[in-house]
């Protein structure tokens, strides 16, 4: 009469960002479907704080930010982060949404409908969405530069090393436009945030 021995479960692991953009270039569907998985939250916040989350087009960016990464897996060398170089693609997608749209237009829109929120309601949740609205429209009357630092450096968290990568700029140019973004906002938002001097 034989032992029995308990079965092994072999677990795993999931394979990282270079090997599955390697795959991907191979063709991999299984591949490029985990690799938007995992990465997909992280873009969609980004567009939308890029160009605000109420911003029809965020869902339609996310989507063409993966399909130009998918098409040029064959090109990621390595040399950053996965997640830095498809930020990167994601800040192209922006700016040229951006670049068609009227950045004061949709300020005012957003300051339009904070104004009536304000006018019609009162309590925390009102509050809270007012506070959102204000810091989403201060966002945008900033260049998409300055914009796009501001929110990889002080939201992502991101170096300014990382951050030059994304946006394909010297750090030294990184770092300039997070402190001029710093600048203009903290007269809009000084009540809401606490903006510092920035390191």
């Amino acid at each position: 009469m034989s032992e029995s021995r308990p079965a092994l479960r072999l677990v795993e692991e999931q394979p990282s960002d270079p090997e599955l953009l390697a795959l991907c270039a191979q063709g991999d569907e299984a591949a490029a479907t985990a690799f938007v998985l995992r990465h997909q939250a992280l873009v969609h916040r980004f567009l939308s704080r890029m160009l605000g989350a109420s911003d029809p087009s965020v869902e339609d960016l996310a989507q063409k930010t993966f399909l130009a990464a998918l098409r040029s897996a064959q090109s990621y060398a390595g040399r950053s982060q996965a997640r830095t170089w498809l930020l990167g693609i994601a800040n192209n997608q922006a700016k040229m949404e951006i670049r068609g749209q009227i950045r004061r237009r949709k300020a005012m829109q957003v300051l339009a409908t904070l104004r009536l929120i304000e006018a019609t309601s009162q309590g925390p949740e009102v509050e809270a969405k007012s506070a959102g609205l204000r810091i989403q429209a201060a966002l945008l009357t900033l260049s998409p530069d300055r914009r796009a630092a501001f929110v990889l450096c002080e939201v992502e968290g991101m170096t300014a090393l990382e951050a030059s990568t994304v946006l394909n700029a010297p750090q030294g140019t990184i770092r300039r436009w997070r402190a001029e973004a710093r600048t203009a906002l903290q007269p809009k938002l000084r009540d809401l945030i606490d903006l510092g001097d920035g390191a």
